[in-house]
């Protein structure tokens, strides 16, 4: 045998654990879709591929082993397993189709491989994921890919996304942060609606256009950073209902023009540091130590700058887990040629 048909084990009640023997190539599509007490499957390295719907309904299925040599996993393949934890899934997948681990409520995190090129809609969507960590090679998190995965609090880009389609990550009401990879050009509308928890966000360095809807809901976000390549914000509601929002801007850019017609608190900054160059006491990026960074570290002190998470943790040169005017001061002596004790300084 080296194929099984389309649902040829569909909707079975006694069906516990399969091991499939090598030599089998292809199973339908939906074979055991439904099979509500299968607990256990085993696939071989032969069977590349994980069919349409192949686990479709699962909800008992814990433990599943791919095949080494598995390469693409089909639409709905694990749609509604609520019972599975965790998958790996090898370093030889390359794509993984729309809503394949939709209305998973025990996955609690995923390790997208540096293999897989190509993530569906609704991928994730209505799912229990808490972290998704997409190592590589996509260039697009599809329209809803995560819609509604509220209980998801951490996902990890990669550098070479270039896309973040329509309505990707509505609804992810527990997501904290987001690190947002300069490869990225484009964020399409509603992109973040109503991703509640999210507290601040730095715009890729080469987008242009920030579009409709993109931060709508954002209640807690207090924090926009804008580069000065953003000519357009599309609209009246990318950032409405963000009650403590902030945008963080150069003068006479679209960002201060935008936040000034929508009555929008505007910070003006002199510069974003993107972290290429930074060590403990660099911050503004030039391999070396100077009042001009004691400037810098004063002035985020008081809020008139938007520091990255790394130029944070560079500027707290005291090590006391936050950075204040003792910061700034200890960088300013070091700078004329005093090093006090207990500051770090230098990478």
């Amino acid at each position: 045998v080296t194929s099984l048909d389309n649902g040829v084990f569909a909707y079975s009640k006694t069906l516990t654990s399969v091991t499939i023997p090598e030599g089998v190539t292809d199973i339908g599509n939906g074979a055991f879709k439904n099979c509500s007490n299968l607990k256990k499957v085993v696939l071989p390295k032969s069977l590349t591929t994980v069919t349409d719907s192949m686990f479709y309904g699962c909800s008992a299925l814990t433990d599943v082993k791919l095949g080494s040599d598995t390469t693409s996993i089909g639409t709905n393949a694990f749609c509604c397993c609520e019972s599975l934890k965790t998958l790996n899934l090898g370093d030889k997948v390359t794509s993984i189709g729309n809503s394949a681990f939709s209305h998973t409520n025990s996955l609690e995190s995923l390790t997208i491989p540096h293999s897989v090129t190509k993530l569906g809609e609704y991928v994730f969507a209505w799912s229990s994921v808490k972290e998704v960590r997409i190592l590589g090679s996509v260039e697009t998190i599809e329209t809803f890919a995560f819609h509604d995965a509220a209980q998801l609090q951490k996902v990890e880009l990669p550098d070479t996304l270039k896309t973040i389609k329509k309505s990707a990550f509505w609804g992810c009401s527990a997501l904290s942060e987001i690190n947002l990879p300069d490869s990225i050009t484009t964020i399409e509308d509603n992109a973040f609606w109503e991703c509640e928890s999210l507290t601040e966000v730095y715009i890729p360095r080469y987008m242009t256009t920030i579009s409709e809807g993109t931060f709508c809901g954002c209640t807690k976000l207090s924090k926009v950073v804008i580069p000065a390549g953003v000519t357009e914000i599309k609209g009246i509601i990318p950032f409405y209902r963000c009650p403590d929002l902030s945008i963080y801007g150069f003068s006479g850019s679209a960002a201060e023009a935008y936040a000034n017609k929508h009555y929008i608190k505007f910070v003006p900054i002199s510069a974003i540091i993107y972290g290429d160059s930074l060590f403990y006491g660099n911050v503004d990026g030039d391999d070396s130590v100077s009042s001009s960074d004691a400037l810098l570290i004063l002035r985020e002190s008081v809020g008139l700058e938007a520091f990255s998470s790394e130029q944070r943790k560079y500027a707290d040169v005291n090590l006391d887990n936050s950075v204040d005017s003792a910061d700034s001061l200890a960088v300013l002596r070091y700078s004329v040629g005093y090093t006090d004790n207990g500051v770090k300084i230098g990478k």
